[in-house]
């Protein structure tokens, strides 16, 4: 069996500490010897899925991004309703106007049909007091 290429690297001995714990602790856990290359990788492949997702970014940062998946997600439900309970519909496509945030659901030989769509995230400037 071919050895991997490795290498030394230097880390503070508090983050030796963690890893070598959790290696403890998931060798105990699985039943199965777990190295500390193994925890590093796995650890680094949830930082790597964290960053991919925003984790990273600031609740100010964060706002667009989710604002933008949960435009999608709503596009996404609005074409499997229309496809389940309207499939003689011709459905041509759904867009999002963003200076109205409305959903245009567009379809064969009709006009546009406008959804408001809204933004899930209330900043200060859209709250309303509600009593």
């Amino acid at each position: 069996m071919a050895r991997r290429d490795r290498r030394m690297v230097a880390v503070p001995s508090s983050v030796w500490d963690k890893a070598s714990q959790l290696q403890y602790d998931l060798t105990e856990r699985t039943g199965r010897k777990v190295t500390i290359a193994e925890v590093v990788s796995r650890g680094l492949d949830c930082l790597g899925d964290a960053h991919a997702r925003g984790a990273w970014l600031s609740p100010k940062e964060a706002a667009p991004l989710l604002e933008e998946r949960h435009r999608q997600s709503m596009m996404s439900c609005i074409a499997q309703v229309i496809a389940r309970f309207a499939p003689n519909e011709q459905l041509k496509g759904i867009t999002f106007d963003p200076a109205n945030e409305r959903i245009l659901i567009h379809t064969e030989g009709a006009q546009p049909v406008s959804v408001l769509a809204g933004a899930p995230l209330m900043g200060p400037e859209r709250a309303t007091a509600v009593n």
